[in-house]
């Protein structure tokens, strides 16, 4: 380098500056974020910012502003920042009350209340800061089911239960059970799950109603349906003839018990005695018999007694009877019944090749058919040795069970043996078997007709269809059976027969 001469030279001279570059401290302040730096550049070189970040804020220059070169002066540029904001998000989790908003970073930070039915609010997770965070953040509700107290009361049974269970639990009722009680459901009704609150559930019952049937010599005298724990009303005393009614066996308890009863009356009964008599027959008299008021005498069989020339018909009660009884209901004195003979050249029999049967021991004809004339009667089923003729009665229409048939002597008048037909299913007496029948039996067993145990024997055999010894409904059908032709009635035998 050429440097200026203290003296004036001589001559013409020319003299040129010479310059150095100068270097300048450049600094880069962050602002409160991080990416800081400082050093020396020389003036005019090309001038680039650092990377600086700061969270929660954005970038928005320099201050003074960059320039692309370095400036002729030691210059700090502090960084300009703007706050961001960011999307807070409360979510309830199944709950009420959660919220979203946007939140500058660094704002105070408060979570709503939150509430889920049947569940008790543990947190947040993530856990709420103080402040909003440099980031969209969504904070869960954090939930522990609840528990409640279920009670089943059994209101008086047994099987009821208590215990703790948890909310939204499948609820399912026990098995509860009280004597004499069914259930009817709970009070109030059963939920499906639990609900959010302690439940105390009543069964509710309806009280049992069991049959209560007083019998009377195996026939239902009354029926008195009881309910569980009432009282139980007896009827009024049974009466039967030549008897006195005791009580009733078990005995009645003091309230209905959890079972349907039956209970059977109790008699003490009265006996007199009856006596045979041979009346002017020879032969093994029959011996006396005990039989209790009411109850029907044992007629005996014909036996070895005999009478020369007559033949033995039954037994009547007095000596000069030409008729004998059907059966014999002992009263309130001893009594001697009497051999009934008929003239042995007079008799009723039955028809070669026919199905009649003729009964002497209870004078019933049977085995003919429904709808059967006189005519028919004496020309197809019955034959009369001797001097003797049928006398009817009632003597006009067809004949039918009931009928009275007596076997007459032409020369004397006198009624030989009197006779009943007996056709089986026909209860009305007219011969046929029909629903009118069917009506009669439903009114003796509902006590609308009444037939006297003697004198209407031939109706109750009539009726009698199942061979139970009851009349009743069950009978009635079986004619409607007959009359539908859904069955027939052997009239033999009396019994059903599958058509």
């Amino acid at each position: 380098m050429l440097s200026v001469p203290v003296s004036v030279p001589v001559g013409d001279s020319t003299y040129t500056a010479q310059w150095s570059i100068n270097s300048y401290t450049i600094a880069f302040d962050a602002n409160g974020g991080t990416g800081s730096s400082s050093g020396t550049f020389v003036f005019g070189t090309a001038l680039t910012a650092p990377a600086v970040a700061r969270t929660g804020y954005t970038l928005t220059g320099w201050l003074p502003a960059l320039s692309t070169t370095v400036p002729p002066a030691n210059t700090t540029y502090v960084a300009q920042w703007s706050q961001n904001s960011y999307t807070i998000t409360f979510d309830a989790n199944g709950g009420s009350g959660g919220t979203s908003s946007s939140l500058v970073f660094g704002a105070a930070l408060s979570a709503p209340n939150v509430v889920k039915t049947g569940f008790t609010f543990t947190g947040w997770l993530p856990a709420v800061p103080a402040s909003s965070p440099a980031a969209n953040t969504i904070y869960v509700a954090q939930w522990s089911v609840n528990s409640y107290t279920l009670t089943f009361n059994a209101n008086g049974g047994t099987g009821g239960t208590s215990g703790s269970v948890a909310y939204g639990t499948a609820i399912t009722a026990p098995a509860v059970t009280r004597t004499g009680y069914t259930l009817t459901g709970w009070s109030p009704s059963v939920p499906a799950t639990m609900p959010a609150n302690s439940l105390q559930l009543t069964a509710n019952w309806s009280a049992n109603i069991y049959n209560v049937t007083f019998m009377v010599d195996g026939t239902q005298y009354a029926n008195a349906p009881t309910t569980f724990g009432t009282a139980i009303s007896k009827p009024a005393d049974p009466v039967k003839a030549g008897s006195i009614f005791l009580g009733w066996d078990p005995g009645i308890p003091s309230s209905m018990p959890n079972q349907s009863l039956t209970f059977n009356a109790l008699w003490y009964t009265i006996s007199f005695t009856v006596s045979f008599s041979l009346n002017g027959g020879t032969g093994t008299v029959p011996s006396a018999q005990a039989v209790p008021v009411g109850s029907n005498v044992s007629l005996p069989a014909q036996g070895n007694i005999t009478n020369t020339g007559y033949t033995f018909l039954g037994w009547a009660a007095t000596p000069t009877a030409t008729v004998p009884l059907a059966s014999y209901t002992v009263h309130s004195e001893n009594v001697t019944l009497y051999a009934v003979w008929s003239n042995a050249q007079i008799t009723l029999n039955v028809k070669a090749g026919s199905t009649t049967v003729i009964n002497q021991s209870n004078s019933f004809i049977y085995g003919l058919k429904a709808g059967i004339t006189k005519t028919e009667f004496e020309s197809s089923f019955i034959t009369i040795t001797g001097n003797g003729k049928i006398v009817y009665t009632p003597a006009i229409g067809n004949i039918g069970t009931g009928t009275k048939v007596d076997l007459v002597d032409n020369a004397t008048g006198a009624v030989i043996h009197t006779y009943y037909i007996l056709i089986f299913g026909d209860v009305n007496g007219d011969g046929n078997i029909d629903s009118i029948d069917a009506g009669v039996l439903v009114d003796v067993q509902n006590y609308n007709v009444t037939w006297n145990p003697v004198t209407d024997a031939v109706f109750y055999k009539a009726g009698d269809l199942n061979a139970d010894g009851n009349v009743d409904s069950i009978d009635a059908g079986s004619i409607v059976d007959v009359q539908n032709y859904i069955k027939t009635v052997d009239q033999v035998t009396g019994a059903l027969v599958n058509l």
